[in-house]
């Protein structure tokens, strides 16, 4: 087998599990691979009333975490949240508001943020085509060259030497210095590499930073998670399109993630609104949220992870931060 072959053989996923079987996993990569480009996009509201009751309605023994913390936001329009620390990080119209320590403070910016990173104590805001780079004190460090027509950056993460930008307009992820330098673009599509490209109905594309390095991102169309290498090989995946408890529902879910310290993932399906952990290797675990969590208006939220544990997710409907943390693990 040629090295480009072995490689797409590890990739191939097993149920929701990254497992490596060549002639089985070969017929279920393509088996789902004939199904997003035929059936995509599968709206949630061609399902009937009793299948989507049936989504909303969480076995109590599926429920892995418990909510030990909620406040109000306390920003106009809600976009996102990030984690550095015991600080969360709450975007709005034209501010960060940082929690922590007991009290709360703002830092204004030049517009409204899509998202946020924070990274050693450096905030890196993403607008529509560029990001701008604030310290604790709001002071403005730095504002990055805009990315090509077309950008909309959705998300941010960083790593110990690279950012990587998230951008749903143009459906790839660029990885840059911590200058702004363009170093490469991930993710686009190429038969050469066993690389089918990112598909997006909707502008959902998020990115995190692994413990070793690499970079995952959620292929929201192809209802999979995706893992790259920083040069823009295609490593791993794992998820498929189903109406099961592990599996991910409607046109493009997961629609946001985070990553836990010990490599599991937290993710965030819209339309249905379910939150749930998944083990390093892609299997199902738990939920951490069932959709009647959050206000009854909403259809997705934006999550983040603390190091201990905990996971921050945003209800934009209603402005509230919801802090969770495992069922059997302390306060």
């Amino acid at each position: 087998m040629t090295e480009r072959n072995s490689r797409f053989a590890r990739g191939v996923a097993a149920g929701a599990a990254m497992v490596a079987v060549p002639l089985a996993g070969m017929q279920l990569y393509l088996k789902h691979q004939a199904v997003v480009a035929a059936a995509s996009p599968r709206p949630l509201e061609d399902s009937t009333d009793e299948a989507l009751a049936k989504l909303r309605n969480v076995d109590p023994k599926l429920i892995g975490y418990r909510e030990v913390a909620r406040f109000p936001a306390g920003v106009v329009g809600p976009r996102t949240v990030a984690v550095e620390g015991t600080h969360t990080f709450v975007s709005g119209f034209n501010v960060v508001k940082v929690f922590g320590d007991g009290d709360a403070r703002e830092i204004s910016l030049s517009d409204t943020p899509n998202c946020v990173a924070v990274k050693d104590g450096v905030i890196y805001a993403g607008f529509k085509d560029h990001v701008e780079v604030y310290d604790l004190a709001g002071k403005r460090t730095g504002a990055w060259v805009a990315l090509p027509a077309g950008a909309l950056i959705t998300g941010i993460a960083v790593g110990a030497t690279d950012v990587y930008l998230a951008d749903s307009g143009r459906r790839v992820v660029v990885r840059t210095d911590r200058s702004g330098k363009i170093l490469n673009e991930i993710g686009k599509a190429d038969p050469s590499r066993d690389i089918p490209g990112i598909l997006l109905p909707s502008p959902h594309l998020n990115v995190a930073v692994a413990a070793d390095g690499s970079l995952w991102l959620n292929n929201a169309g192809r209802h999979r998670m995706e893992n790259y290498s920083p040069d823009g090989t295609l490593e791993r995946f794992w998820g498929v399109y189903g109406m099961n408890v592990e599996s991910f529902i409607g046109c493009c879910n997961p629609s946001d993630f985070a990553m836990l310290s010990d490599g599991s993932f937290v993710t965030a399906e819209k339309g249905v609104l379910r939150v749930k952990h998944y083990l390093a290797d892609g299997r199902f675990d738990s939920f951490i949220a069932a959709p009647g969590a959050f206000a009854p208006e909403v259809t997705g939220v934006k999550i983040a992870a603390g190091p201990d544990g905990r996971v921050v997710v945003l209800d934009r409907g209603d402005g509230s931060v919801h802090v969770f943390a495992p069922a059997g693990g302390g306060r």
